[in-house]
């Protein structure tokens, strides 16, 4: 296993084909500078701890460009049902 810290909140973990970024602060992360793209790469999951911006900043270009699978316990507001 690799664990590789990209500052603040940023972490991948990497286990045989399995490659997991969790909470992806690539974005405007004053202490990462490196872009997204590179930790990005080959990237099977993305996990979201929870909402907050130093934490999700990024992820929504990650999932565009890799295709993983998102996994998230984040608050998110009720979806409106229709009467």
């Amino acid at each position: 296993m690799k664990l590789t810290w990209y500052g603040h909140s940023a972490f991948r973990i990497e286990t045989g084909d399995v490659k997991i970024l969790i909470d992806p602060y690539l974005i405007g992360n004053p202490s990462w500078d490196g872009g997204w793209e590179g930790p990005a790469e080959g990237v099977t999951h993305v996990l979201l701890t929870h909402g907050h911006d130093d934490h999700i900043s990024g992820a929504t270009e990650i999932l565009k460009k890799t295709g993983a699978m998102p996994t998230t316990r984040c608050q998110v507001p009720p979806v409106p049902r229709k009467p």
